[in-house]
């Protein structure tokens, strides 16, 4: 048969506690040495050199040893050993299965990921060593990291032993930093994600954003801007939004009175490119 040992040496206590199989077996306190013969004395398997003149030893099989920083508590010692006595009743063992099918390959073997900003634009790029089973390529897109949104579904080649090489372009990219990150999604449905990759988008410009919440006003002021200024307002997703406004010369003015809360996007296009600008309405 098998045996469940436990020492607690207890600093706090000065004390010593040895249990056999669950149960407390013997205590002893002040100046405390645990010695093999506390255990079993025998002739076969060392449980460990001691400081005496004959090594002692024990007659067993060390299955498994563990080391804690921690005074274990009696109750926790009993807990311990019936779920090693009786394991049945903590987990079940379920049917053989092939190695073939625990090691699977990966529906990809993805060589690259990157996004970069080029021309006011979010470039994203991958390529792939390999594909099995790849039915498409998911672009997601978040402003903090944690909330993501889908910006653009690509087909997957299947089955490929080639490099294959992707490239997708977020024309509308959001002010300041995003993440972006790859999903691959296999035929059957099982999918898994790329590494994180940040892109900082500088609306560096002469458009002026800004909020009068007593107004409920939300004024653009175009600068250089304002021939050939194409204005939207965007949600935090980069969803365009249909908001009344009116224009005065170099300035556009949005009535907020229907917008909830949050963080906005002013975006301008131009013939100078794209100026973007967050703004908060209260």
């Amino acid at each position: 048969g098998w045996n469940h040992w436990a020492v607690v040496l207890d600093n706090a206590t000065s004390t010593m506690t040895l249990y056999k199989n669950g149960a407390a077996l013997a205590t002893a306190s002040g100046s405390v040495t645990l010695t093999p013969q506390n255990l079993e004395a025998s002739t076969a398997n060392y449980f460990g050199r001691s400081q005496y003149g004959a090594d002692h030893y024990i007659d067993a099989v060390f299955d498994e040893f563990r080391i804690s920083n921690t005074a274990r508590s009696a109750e926790w010692i009993q807990a311990s050993y019936n779920n090693q006595n009786t394991p049945t009743s903590f987990y079940t063992l379920g049917t053989e299965q092939a190695a073939t099918a625990l090691c699977a390959p990966l529906p990809i073997t993805l060589s690259l990921f990157d996004a970069t900003l080029e021309m006011n634009k979010v470039k994203i790029s991958w390529t792939t060593a390999s594909e099995i089973n790849n039915e498409y390529f998911t672009i997601e897109r978040s402003v903090d990291g944690v909330t993501w949104t889908e910006i653009a579904m690509v087909p997957g080649a299947g089955n490929s032993d080639e490099e294959l090489s992707y490239v997708h372009w977020d024309n509308q990219p959001i002010p300041g930093t995003s993440y972006y990150r790859l999903k691959q999604t296999d035929f059957d449905g099982t999918s898994s994600y790329s590494k994180i990759d940040a892109v900082v988008f500088s609306t560096g410009s002469e458009v002026r954003v800004y909020a009068r919440p007593e107004n409920h006003e939300l004024i653009v002021e175009l600068g250089d801007l304002q021939q050939g200024g194409d204005i939207s307002v965007l949600n935090i997703l980069g969803q365009p939004l249909s908001i009344p406004f009116t224009d005065d010369s170099a300035k556009r003015v949005y009535n907020t009175l229907e917008l909830s809360s949050g963080v906005y996007i002013v975006r301008v296009r131009s013939h100078n490119g794209i100026v973007a600008e967050k703004v908060v309405i209260k």
